[in-house]
């Protein structure tokens, strides 16, 4: 129990209580993010005005109802038993931290989300504090960039050239194509073996010395271009050509 400062009146710590109140639902109600508080039995006490934006329903919908309105069906009882198991034993079924999950709005679209949950009291009673953030856009720029790199990854392994790309002594990407016309074995194909798949292809250069001098002026200019002719110890002969990669 908190006594009131020197000098302050219960008045006086009432009305600093109510001007901090107002504050917190000055910024709750202009944040971007959704902010919902629950009882211990998952009843939603309070919303602010992003909820609304991102569930499609009105804060008197959902105010006095279960949280898991706002779930997947799938969802609805794991969170009912993970509640009950935290409030029973302090065992966390999931982190409360930067969870995604799906959200269920009004219109029965489900909705990415990120999820940030905090614990308090009031009155003598758990609350929970909810902080959610919509992550539309996020996944559909995650799901793009996937969608590139995949097509970019079946792009190399199906070019009849060999393909490696580097940047600042680490290999970034080698297709098979580059791997099979340098006999490389499956061990030294890992981007964590580059120094050692380094010294396999020198050792397969017909002179390891020209060769090293040539990736050599490569590496002391980050513009150079370069095309050549590798003569391999096997007596094969590549065309090889050698550019920067512009981001």
């Amino acid at each position: 129990m908190h006594e009131p400062m020197a000098g302050t009146t219960p008045g006086d710590t009432v009305a600093a209580l109510r001007e901090s109140e107002e504050r917190y639902r000055a910024l709750a109600d202009v944040d971007p993010d959704g902010i919902v508080a629950i009882d211990d039995g998952s009843t939603i006490l309070s919303v602010n005005p992003a909820m609304e934006r991102i569930f499609g329903y009105r804060a008197e919908e959902m105010v006095g109802r279960s949280l898991t309105m706002l779930m997947p069906e799938p969802l609805r009882e794991m969170h009912r038993g993970g509640i009950r198991r935290y409030l029973a034993t302090g065992e966390r079924h999931i982190p409360w931290q930067g969870v995604r999950v799906p959200g269920l709005r009004k219109d029965g679209a489900e909705v990415p989300l990120e999820i940030n949950f905090g614990e308090y009291s009031a009155d003598g009673r758990r609350l929970f504090a909810g902080f959610i953030r919509d992550v539309t856009e996020r996944t559909r720029a995650e799901e793009a960039l996937r969608f590139q790199s995949a097509l970019l990854e079946a792009q190399n392994e199906a070019a009849i050239d060999g393909i490696l790309v580097v940047h600042g002594g680490r290999m970034l990407s080698m297709n098979r194509r580059y791997a099979d016309l340098f006999n490389v074995p499956e061990e030294l194909r890992p981007p964590d073996r580059f120094t050692e798949l380094l010294g396999w292809t020198v050792r397969q250069a017909a002179d390891p010395e020209v060769y090293l001098a040539i990736l050599g002026r490569l590496g002391d200019d980050p513009d150079a271009r370069h095309r050549d002719e590798v003569l391999l110890a096997d007596g094969r002969a590549l065309d090889r050509y050698s550019a920067p990669l512009k981001s």
